[in-house]
């Protein structure tokens, strides 16, 4: 698990707890920076013996730097988290919808496969990444436009766009106007919730088709016909079992700019056939929670709309 993954499972299906990978981790010009500072955050604030005592208002109001530290949190205990990731599907949902009290719960559910030591240490960074949670909270109440980066706004149209898709065939914004609905969903190859979620999508776009719709994939890492992007691209989707579109375009184009500044990822965003975007983006993996049938139940609706 690299240190640029943030999280596996969204719980929240809106702006509390929302959660993915951070797009700093997609801006290779701004990396090094990205990671000294969370380096020396994380420094202060996580691993210093008084962070854990300390509330949320001891933490930075950057959403980037705090997505960093609890990656960092993540990677520092590399080999116990893989195991909690790999068992999500024992947990039992807590009633609340917080990521920190989810990753109890999955914690709960191993605990008799786990060493008091190890269990220990788990429970701990669930604490520290509970504070962190509450400070993205209180951050995105009072700065909504900092998740999404791009002005992303139900009811306004999605930008404009000319590309290709991997195999090289012409695609353009116009494929809006040929489905009822167009769910389009922005990812980047070292996203670890992104590449989790993949057959999810793949699976998704078969249901789309059947209802009229159609899914696409934007992918930030291969503007600019970056081959070795695409080429990685290519390979994660293949061996994911996912073969649904996905586009190539222009950095300085007007969708590749949105999309550059998004900074959540994975995010899913419901587009219905005059190419408006539906209510608010979906932020974070599919895989789990209500997010699935939240989305689908929008989906129906947009159908529904679509029909009358």
């Amino acid at each position: 698990m690299k240190k640029k993954m943030v999280m596996l499972l969204l719980v929240s299906t809106m702006l509390t707890g929302a959660y993915g990978c951070s797009s700093s981790a997609t801006n290779a010009s701004s990396s090094a920076t990205a990671e000294t500072i969370a380096a020396e955050t994380t420094a202060a604030a996580i691993t210093d013996s008084s962070a854990a005592s300390a509330d949320s208002s001891d933490l930075p109001d950057d959403l980037n730097e705090l997505f960093q530290m609890e990656n960092d949190i993540f990677a520092e205990h590399n080999t116990l988290w893989e195991k909690v990731f790999a068992s999500m599907d024992k947990a039992t949902p807590p009633a609340s919808d917080d990521y920190a009290s989810f990753l109890a719960a999955t914690i709960d559910a191993i605990k008799e496969e786990l060493s008091e030591e190890d269990l220990a240490t788990l429970n701990a960074d669930v604490e520290q990444i509970r504070k962190i949670e509450d400070k993205m909270t209180e951050v995105q109440s009072t700065d909504s436009d900092t998740i999404f980066g791009s002005d992303i706004s139900a009811g306004e149209k999605f930008p404009a766009f000319e590309g290709t898709d991997f195999d090289g065939n012409a695609i353009s914004d116009s494929i809006f106007s040929e489905h009822a609905v167009t769910l389009v969903n922005f990812w980047f190859n070292e996203c670890s919730p992104c590449v989790e979620e993949l057959p999810t999508l793949s699976e998704l776009n078969k249901t789309l088709q059947e209802k009229g719709g159609t899914l696409i994939g934007i992918n930030t890492e291969v503007f600019d016909n970056n081959e070795d992007a695409i080429a990685a691209a290519k390979e994660l989707l293949a061996t994911q079992g996912a073969s649904y579109t996905n586009l190539i375009l222009s950095s300085d184009s007007e969708a590749g700019k949105y999309a550059s500044g998004i900074m959540s990822f994975p995010t899913t965003l419901i587009i219905d056939r005059n190419g408006n975007i539906v209510g608010d983006p979906i932020i974070g993996n599919l895989n789990g929670g209500d997010n699935l049938q939240n989305l689908m139940d929008r989906i129906d609706a947009v159908i529904a709309a679509d029909q009358k």
